[in-house]
């Protein structure tokens, strides 16, 4: 389990969440998290959609030892899944309940249209939303990122453009899969002038979860 900073913090403080394959084995893995850590990746989830749960919770422990103590590591499953890797992150696939790695882990959803959206920020149990780039405007308005109290939604992209026109219309928090040559340093630039102008009272905030 992160020790250094609550969970909480870090999603709060959070402004990329990148999705990355099993990978051909756990030591290629690792190197993959390790690289993700360097270019300062802040949620980093293991995720393969034809994974076994001890497919998922082998990978996870082995990215878990690249990790640099900052990033927070998780995985993306359903909760029988998840039972077994005590993961600080867990996203749940659309249409099924949010579920936690351990009594304090983080529990994140993927919002796939309009009213679960509404649902998931409603929801007092879910930490985190993961957003299609056509809900922004809606997250915008029931949460939003500059008010430390909302919680945080990220919205999904495939590029830096499509990052670029999700920033523009309000968004302050990018989820891209790690495949994506852009890297992460590509999607932080466009996030570093309104977090810096912007974001600041969120930041402040944050220090106030556990």
């Amino acid at each position: 389990m992160s020790a250094r900073m609550g969970l909480k913090t870090r999603l709060a403080l959070a402004r990329t969440l990148v999705f990355t394959g099993l990978q051909t084995e756990p030591r290629v893995l690792a190197d993959v998290v390790r690289q993700l850590c360097r270019q300062r990746a802040d949620l980093i989830v293991v995720w393969q959609p034809d994974a076994i749960a001890d497919d998922l919770t082998i990978g996870y422990r082995a990215g878990l030892e690249a990790m640099d103590g900052r990033a927070v590591l998780g995985v993306r499953a359903d909760a029988r899944s998840v039972a077994t890797s005590s993961a600080d992150l867990v996203v749940s696939e659309p249409g099924t309940r949010a579920a936690q790695g351990h009594q304090s882990g983080l529990a994140v959803v993927v919002a796939d249209s309009a009213g679960a959206l509404r649902t998931a920020l409603g929801d007092g149990q879910i930490d985190g939303v993961v957003i299609r780039p056509d809900l922004v405007a809606g997250a915008v308005w029931l949460a939003p990122p500059v008010d430390p109290s909302s919680t945080p939604w990220f919205v999904m992209v495939d590029s830096v453009a499509s990052g670029r026109s999700a920033v523009q219309a309000g968004a302050r928090r990018l989820a891209f899969d790690s495949a994506d040559g852009a890297g992460v340093r590509g999607y932080r630039e466009l996030l570093d002038a309104p977090w810096r102008d912007e974001m600041e009272q969120v930041g402040l905030g944050a220090f106030d979860n556990r």
